[in-house]
């Protein structure tokens, strides 16, 4: 079985490509990709990439906050209420990445020990993005 487990299918350029969802996943499809992870990288933006996958029985959700879009401390509750649904099997995209984002360090650590909270509490995997995350 093939299986994309990292997509970002709501941030896709539908004019550039000129192609619709439906038609992506029907090209992976083809190429025998059997299902799809679409990886959260905002709590904001989780509703609406949920409303884009939400008809496809071989799409997956996680639900979390990329480190570079970690800009405030992370509302756990919100990530809880979000990561409940069915559709969700994972926590993230999280972690640390100080390659950018140099002056933000201290939020991410927090937002990153906030989602493997998370994840322990809802019993599902953890996605890790790390780059550049030294002392």
């Amino acid at each position: 079985m093939i299986v994309d487990s990292h997509c970002h299918l709501d941030r896709l350029d539908f004019d550039k490509l000129d192609l619709n969802l439906d038609q992506v996943l029907d090209q992976a499809r083809a190429k025998q990709v059997e299902h799809f992870l679409c990886v959260s990288v905002t709590l904001d933006q989780f509703p609406s990439m949920l409303d884009k996958i939400k008809h496809y029985d071989d799409v997956s959700a996680s639900c979390g906050v990329h480190p570079l879009d970690q800009k405030d401390a992370l509302n756990k509750q919100q990530l809880i209420d979000l990561a409940s649904h069915n559709k969700v099997v994972a926590i993230g995209e999280t972690g640390l990445d100080y390659y950018y984002a140099k002056d933000t360090h201290a939020v991410q650590q927090a937002s990153f020990v906030g989602h493997i909270d998370v994840a322990n509490e809802l019993q599902k995997p953890l996605i890790i993005h790390t780059r550049d995350a030294r002392a």
